[in-house]
């Protein structure tokens, strides 16, 4: 009797309600995974039909919580869908090591095989040393300054040229990120990125309150010069510093000027390829990583920053018709995933929910391929709720009635998911810009 081939199994890690997630374990299920995920109540990766089970991520115990989840599901490997997964991930290895059990000392391998050697963690933790670890190997790339303080940030502005970017470490999707066109512009900005909140940084600019309302931490701050141009991805699989495969984009649209892709490009781009080959050998990477570029006008490509994590694209299928979940798949199992060639107008790809957030009228939502999980009609109604909740939906339905559309009932909502999601897709795909 042959005996039964068990599928290798993967735990997503999330501790942010955003459809990345999602997207990843629906990649990874599709090429062959069991998937578990560790998140918060109500995330929208609990919407989703490829999670096996779930695991609730505790923020005031995060690590107990990832260390029982990584224990009680036994997983090939660990995803971070988020950069604050990212750094649970690294600390609970930094806890394991005190330990010489053998469960503490399959946790920390389980690690390293996801993330890469240990030596690489505090490089991919912050901004700021992986721009010097990037400028050290040759890599075409801003200089990074660190600022230390308001007086450094004056000195550096006096040899600089407008705009120049602010970057604070320990940030993520472009919210640590700002361009500033003055001198007043960049003191602001300084502030506002060196503290860990809001209410922090406020108190920080308030001289008589910042005695009584300490900041939480404070971040390492970086200047760079501005680099014009277009936007750009590579997302790759990598082991032990090698390279199983990648895919570059180029994005079309992005959610806000520092933000996310929402619409991308398939591209080849041989610098973009060979600097994350260079930075990944050299770092011992392993998992999903991704790099953010920027396309100048003479087709350069300039290194802005590493994720060492997954990215909006690294589900999407390769030009082979396979993807970077199913080289992982391969080389944990030897099983080649059935795989049909990419067609070539899919060459321009629209992201979901990402571009429909960005505009419910954008022109990418009816062109090119619009990558909706149809197959997922919970997780969709679910984006669409999220987003009403900030009042996005209503604005749509409200620029809907204004165009002369029937006003919608919002109390069908609660009719079924995957008639409301494609009902409402539909209405935004008829409305022209």
């Amino acid at each position: 009797m042959a005996k039964e081939v068990t599928s290798p199994r993967a735990l997503i890690i999330t501790t942010k309600s955003w459809p990345l997630g999602v997207r990843v374990a629906l990649g990874l299920k599709a090429a062959g995974f069991d998937v578990a995920a560790l998140s918060p109540t109500g995330d929208l990766v609990r919407t989703t039909r490829a999670i096996a089970r779930h695991y609730r991520y505790l923020a005031v115990a995060p690590l107990i919580s990832l260390r029982n989840a990584i224990v009680s599901w036994a997983p090939s490997i660990v995803v971070g869908s988020d950069d604050q997964a990212i750094l649970d991930l690294h600390r609970l290895h930094g806890r394991e090591r005190l330990s010489i059990n053998s469960v503490s000392q399959r946790i920390q391998k389980l690690i390293e095989f996801s993330l890469g050697e240990p030596s690489s963690f505090a490089v991919a933790a912050a901004k700021s040393n992986f721009m010097q670890v990037a400028w050290a190997s040759g890599i075409r790339c801003p200089e990074t300054t660190i600022i230390p303080d308001e007086a450094a940030l004056v000195r550096q502005l006096a040899s600089s040229t407008f705009p120049i970017v602010l970057k604070a470490d320990g940030s993520w999707g472009g919210n640590g990120v700002r361009i500033a066109s003055n001198e007043q512009q960049a003191r602001r900005s300084f502030h506002d990125l060196m503290w860990s909140n809001a209410f922090t940084r406020v108190a920080a600019r308030e001289t008589p309150l910042a005695r009584y309302f300490p900041p939480h931490y404070r971040r390492v701050v970086t200047t760079q010069p501005y680099i014009a141009g277009r936007p750009a991805n590579r997302a790759v699989f990598c082991l032990h510093g090698q390279i199983l495969n990648g895919i570059s984009v180029e994005a079309l649209a992005t959610l806000y000027e520092t933000g996310p892709a929402t619409v991308v490009r398939v591209i080849d781009h041989p610098e973009m390829t060979r600097a994350a080959a260079v930075l990944v050998d050299h770092l011992k990477l392993s998992g999903f990583v991704g790099f953010d570029f920027i396309i100048d006008d003479e087709g350069r490509a300039w290194l802005l920053e590493m994720n060492p994590r997954v990215t909006p694209i690294c589900h999407l299928k390769l030009r082979d018709g396979t993807s970077l979940p199913a080289q992982l798949f391969q080389h944990l199992t030897g099983a080649v995933t059935a795989a049909k060639p990419a067609n070539p107008s899919d060459e321009i790809i629209t992201l979901f929910p990402q571009e429909w957030l960005r505009s419910p009228f954008s022109p990418h939502l009816t062109s090119g391929r619009h990558d909706v999980p149809w197959e997922e009609p919970e997780f969709i109604a679910a984006c669409f709720k999220m987003a009403s909740k900030g009042g996005l939906l209503r604005q749509f339905w409200k620029k809907l009635r204004q165009r002369g559309a029937a006003p919608l009932d919002t109390r069908k909502l609660m009719g079924d998911p995957a008639q409301q999601a494609h009902n409402q897709l539909e209405l935004i795909s008829n409305v022209e810009e």
